[in-house]
């Protein structure tokens, strides 16, 4: 999976979501962040990345369950704190970093407002209704509604922003379909024939949908 993701996300298609997700980092002015849920560390080096071009301090630290995720993070890039731990026990101090990103993560809002700042932001990225929809019709037989809002499971954390990220991606290659499958849920979830029938494909436009949501703690 992490390999699938490397290859994947390498090829650029996400970049308009890391774009958005570092301009609001950015625009907000944290001085240190969290991403909560790295995985192989592609955001967070986009915002670290973002935020040397527009020469602005900022403290990253990634945190994922997976050390092979972590291990693939670290490998050359020494710019950045890198921990294996879990969103449900965070190896931070209280109160020690101005804002938290969760990408396709975990939420675990005690845990977070614990180390935010007072004042501090959350930024969590979630697949909206249409994300990847084509796909999904492809591997599923029923496709079920997703709400376009869930909101976080503890009051402290107000939201004050939401922004849609919708664009149109193309696949070219068998093995970008495969990268894209293996990087999902969806391969665990679909049936045998579904996962026949995506194996088959070597072309696929799929339509990009998310929510970037920004709280206040």
């Amino acid at each position: 999976m992490v390999q699938a993701r490397q290859r994947y996300l390498g090829h650029g298609f996400y970049a308009p979501v890391a774009d958005a997700l570092t301009a609001r980092v950015l625009q907000l002015n944290l001085g240190s962040v969290l991403d909560a849920g790295c995985g192989e560390g592609y955001y967070l080096r986009q915002l670290v990345d973002g935020a040397e071009t527009e020469q602005i301090p900022l403290k990253a630290a990634g945190l994922d369950i997976s050390k092979w995720a972590v291990m693939a993070a670290a490998r050359g890039e020494q710019r950045l704190t890198w921990l294996v731990a879990s969103n449900a026990a965070i190896p931070l101090a209280d109160a020690s970093v101005d804002g938290v990103v969760c990408v396709f993560g975990f939420p675990v809002a005690g845990e977070f407002r614990r180390v935010l700042r007072p004042g501090g932001h959350l930024l969590t990225i979630d697949p909206g209704p249409d994300h990847l929809v084509e796909l999904k019709q492809i591997i599923y037989s029923d496709i079920k509604a997703k709400p376009v809002y869930q909101p976080m499971p503890e009051s402290s954390f107000e939201l004050i922003s939401e922004q849609v990220i919708n664009f149109p991606i193309g696949l070219r290659t068998n093995d970008l379909v495969q990268d894209l499958l293996i990087m999902t849920p969806h391969l665990y979830r679909a049936s045998s024939a579904g996962r026949a029938r995506a194996n088959a494909l070597d072309n696929l436009n799929l339509t990009v949908d998310m929510r970037l949501r920004t709280y206040r703690c």
